[in-house]
């Protein structure tokens, strides 16, 4: 009997051994398929063509709506958020932390309960009291609305990925900082933004695609977590999907409140190309410019 149950223990030992060791194995392959997925969407975007100055016609505007700011302005509450003695980005971090704190990520599906039907911050808002959970498109609006409230320039920019197929994008805050003439991209949708490594300068979108294209280190910065934390979490998840999803950029040539509800004005998508590349339709036709300076120019004021 004691021979018995010592082959057993031993044939135990060997189980859990071989699935450690499966688990380990596993662990290593999938790290190394993700390494060879940047190196692939990284080169795309060195290989990309270049972005050059055209003639397209468009011009980002942002239809004012004195009556709307004052209605989300009161509803959020901002007066006991927002200081007057805080930087531009410092405000628009608070109002991306309530967003982040309050707002889980989730792919709600498209039925009449899970999708919202009121497509403005206070409507997501309220949606979400009642089912938990919206996408990074809805989070985008809901914070787009509350810096434009705030009387905080921003936009709202879906960023995608090279291969038609994909259907996967992503949607970010770029927020205009007067006091350093830049844009910055907020992600409120877990609460990212990058710096330099030891900075503290948000980089914008362009920029973090250059840097993902010359693989020079960035800094990924959020919310409640260590900065080591976030350097894993960037080397396994955050920098390879930015590397996907920074190969061309879509906005609304005119922002404002309701933008993408049933009220909305009539408006158009630029989208941001390089040259020689044959977008793909995403969100409807769009405009496609290669000029990278006018797209990315500061807002109008």
């Amino acid at each position: 009997m004691k021979k018995i149950l010592k082959v057993i223990g031993l044939s135990l030992l060997v189980i859990i051994a071989l699935l450690v060791l499966l688990i380990v194995a596993k662990g290593c392959i999938a790290k190394q398929q993700m390494l060879r997925q940047e190196t692939i969407r990284v080169e795309k975007l060195r290989n990309a063509g270049p972005y050059a100055a055209d003639t397209v016609q468009f011009r980002f505007a942002q239809i004012p709506d004195t009556a709307r700011a004052a209605e989300v302005y009161r509803y959020f509450r901002l007066d006991t958020l927002l200081s007057p003695t805080a930087s531009t980005w410092e405000n628009a971090m608070r109002l991306a932390r309530l967003v982040a704190d309050n707002v889980p990520h989730d792919n709600p599906p498209r039925t009449d309960e899970g999708w919202p039907q009121v497509h403005t911050a206070i409507g997501y808002w309220k949606h979400n009291q009642k089912r938990p959970g919206l996408n990074c498109r809805h989070h985008s609006i809901i914070l787009y609305e509350m810096l434009t409230a705030a009387g905080i320039k921003a936009r709202f920019v879906t960023c995608l990925p090279e291969d038609s197929t994909d259907r996967d994008c992503h949607v970010v805050n770029h927020v205009w900082l007067p006091e350093l003439r830049k844009w910055a991209m907020l992600d409120s949708d877990g609460f990212f933004y990058y710096t330099l490594p030891n900075d503290t300068i948000p980089l914008s979108l362009a920029e973090m695609r250059l840097h993902i294209i010359d693989r020079h280190p960035m800094q990924l910065n959020g919310l409640d977590t260590t900065a080591n934390a976030y350097a894993q979490h960037d080397k396994k998840w955050k920098r390879p999907y930015w590397s996907k999803n920074l190969y061309w950029f879509e906005v609304h040539e005119q922002h404002c409140f309701g933008r993408e509800n049933d009220e909305r004005p009539a408006d158009r998508l630029i989208a941001l190309i390089p040259s020689g590349w044959q977008a793909f339709v995403k969100h409807g036709q769009a405009i496609k410019t290669t000029d990278e300076a006018r797209f990315w120019a500061a807002p109008e004021m």
